[in-house]
């Protein structure tokens, strides 16, 4: 068995030509000069290798968590609602920032403003339809938060 050194795209996990400052097959920049190159073990030079897996994992705590909903259900309750999208993003800030996907962390740029407008919409339609339209804001909080998140660069 001989030992070879191949760098493999971040985006789209393909090999890397020695020294290239962007992929070949996605055009993606390189961080080769950052990064040590990873050693994969194969049959012959020729041979064909795939991407090292890299890790994801989530780094945060149960006392964490529970203290930050604490936190955002007691600002929510006092406020009588007005500030809850507040108090997700504070949550969803603290998520993304302890969530790391592929060996990237995620950050979370979502603002309360943002929220805000949309939030009093959905609390209208929430009263105009009888309680019907809630069960769409699981939703379409969803689908804020992960349009307001992203990778660290």
């Amino acid at each position: 068995m001989s030992t070879t050194e191949t760098l493999f795209c971040r985006s789209c996990g393909k090999p890397l030509e020695p020294g290239a400052a962007f992929c070949t097959e996605c055009g993606a920049k390189t961080d080769s000069a950052s990064q040590p190159a990873k050693t994969v073990q194969t049959a012959a030079p020729s041979a064909p290798t795939a991407p090292l897996e890299e890790n994801s994992y989530f780094d945060g705590g149960l006392l964490q968590k529970i203290g930050w909903e604490l936190l955002g259900g007691f600002i929510t309750l006092i406020t009588l609602g007005i500030c809850a999208p507040w108090a997700f993003c504070m949550i969803y800030r603290w998520e993304a920032k302890h969530t790391v996907i592929n060996g990237h962390r995620l950050t979370f740029d979502g603002t309360a403003m943002q929220l805000w407008g949309k939030w009093l919409l959905w609390m209208l339609l929430t009263l105009i339809t009888l309680g019907i339209y809630a069960l769409w804001i699981d939703i379409k909080l969803k689908k804020w938060k992960t349009s307001h998140t992203h990778f660290c660069i």
